[in-house]
């Protein structure tokens, strides 16, 4: 700056900033002047990723992140539309840093459009699951207010009526009506299958075309890849979610991915598929295993498939998820892991070889509640356990026990049908939507060491694998102490 008046309207922003706008006059015509300056100082503070007006300690809690993430998590606080704190901005961060490690491109931000902007609206302020279905979370849509919408999106509450879909697509692949308002800029957005295929979008007869998005992919040089884990999965070192979301009534209670999704997604937890994933087991680098001990040569090949949703729920189309699977078939220097709480139906599928199918359980089932009984437990776990037996083609089956609220009881059902390995896990902290719209917080929580001990038990003595999660804080210590007391009293 070359005189007081350019200089004053720099001086109370970050360094950075002050960098950014100088550059900005230096590059419009003519010569710099205070009144260029002042209007680039307020552009700039217009502008979603700016953190010009945030207090110096808010500023320091982005540094928790890595760059290439600032933009996003800014532009997250600053669309809350109130004061950004410090304690804001490290709540996002954390959320950002889960998010990139479970979500396959690391939190990408989409915006939504279309029918699918009334479906997030309506699932904002959703009241209690009806009775009978405990897969629809979305009973009296009239919040929506315009009586055709509601019409239209209180169909998918009733269990015998489908339910909508999300797909998340480059903008290029989007009709032009849906996407016209959409800031320039913006790579992906969120629309709903079934209004896809009225405007003529890549879905014939409510079927993505799943070719179409891999040449769009390919022809704009867009190649996803899978993120790397670290030990809150532990099994595996990548994850790949080419779908997010479900519809299980227990993300109003504990998810940790609704969590996650709340803070991250446009459109939150509702069902998305992301058919440019795809590509992400072909896209990502097979690591060279060559030097590293069998175990931990089998997890750099593992990946832990759909971490934030459930690929075999009722909700996801059938030609999706064998898509996924030829995916998996065909990459098969990478070691799959599935996982899911809808089991019905595994049957109609053949798995690859190099693959594992596995089946959620918390002990409390169903869904938080802890009502049932142990004979209701036992016919659940009889049923489950055929289901699991009638997997085609996996390496094997396996039960996750995580989060581990409640003694899960009796599991030779499962052994019984030849399950290989057991996983058991604590709860880990999150905040989610909860059933009627407010922000609930899970906290963390480690189950009781005689449930723990039980499954330990159980496992030894079928001759499985036991698989312990390091957020597993409950663990046995068994010395070999001799029966007596050294200097005890008899009483003891």
């Amino acid at each position: 700056p070359a005189n007081e008046s350019q200089a004053r309207h720099l001086a109370g922003l970050p360094a950075d900033d002050r960098a950014r706008v100088w550059d900005a006059v230096l590059a419009a015509p003519g010569r710099p002047s205070g009144a260029k300056v002042l209007r680039a100082v307020k552009a700039l503070l217009t502008e979603p990723t700016s953190t010009a007006h945030w207090p110096a300690d808010a500023r320091r809690a982005l540094r928790a992140i890595a760059k290439a993430h600032r933009p996003a998590v800014t532009a997250r606080a600053n669309a809350f539309g109130e004061d950004v704190t410090a304690a804001m901005v490290a709540d996002l961060v954390e959320g950002y840093k889960a998010a990139v490690l479970e979500d396959g491109e690391g939190a990408t931000d989409a915006v939504v459009v279309g029918e699918a902007v009334d479906l997030v609206a309506a699932q904002e302020a959703e009241p209690d699951a009806p009775e009978g279905t405990s897969e629809t979370p979305i009973d009296d849509l009239v919040v929506l207010g315009e009586e055709a919408v509601v019409k239209r999106h209180s169909a998918f509450v009733r269990s015998d009526e489908k339910r909508p879909l999300l797909v998340a697509l480059p903008t290029g692949l989007v009709p032009a009506r849906l996407v016209a308002d959409v800031p320039a800029g913006v790579s992906q957005v969120v629309a709903e299958v079934g209004e896809l295929e009225r405007l003529g979008g890549p879905v014939r007869a409510e079927k993505l075309m799943l070719d179409e998005v891999r040449d769009y992919c390919k022809e704009h040089r867009l190649f996803p890849e899978m993120q790397r884990t670290t030990e809150s999965v532990d099994w595996a070192r990548f994850t790949s979610n080419m779908l997010t979301g479900c519809w299980h009534g227990c993300r109003h209670e504990f998810c940790y991915a609704a969590g996650i999704a709340r803070r991250l997604f446009a459109q939150g937890f509702l069902p998305t598929l992301y058919p440019a994933r795809l590509g992400h087991l072909a896209n990502t680098r097979v690591p060279d295993v060559s030097g590293l001990s069998r175990e931990e040569a089998w997890r750099e090949r593992s990946v832990f498939m759909v971490s934030m949703g459930d690929l075999f729920g009722t909700w996801v189309p059938e030609y999706y998820v064998k898509a996924v699977l030829k995916e998996v078939k065909r990459r098969d220097k990478w070691f799959c892991f599935f996982l899911t709480k809808h089991p019905k139906g595994l049957d109609r599928f053949t798995f690859p070889p190099n693959c594992a199918v596995g089946l959620t359980l918390t002990g409390d089932e169903p869904y938080g509640t802890g009502t049932y009984s142990p004979e209701d437990r036992a016919e659940l776990y009889a049923k489950y356990g055929q289901q699991l037996a009638e997997v085609k083609g996996a390496a094997f089956t396996w039960l996750s026990i995580e989060p581990f609220r409640g003694d899960v009881g009796d599991l030779s059902p499962f052994f019984d049908a030849g399950v290989a390995m057991v996983a058991i896990g604590g709860q880990s902290a999150t905040t989610l939507l909860g059933r009627d719209g407010r922000l609930v917080h899970s906290p963390a929580r480690q189950p009781e060491l005689s449930w723990a001990d039980s499954v330990r038990r159980q496992v030894r003595e079928a001759g499985v694998m036991l698989f312990e999660k390091e957020n597993l804080l409950v663990r046995p210590k068994e010395i070999p102490f001799p029966v007596g007391l050294p200097g005890a009293t008899a009483h003891l």
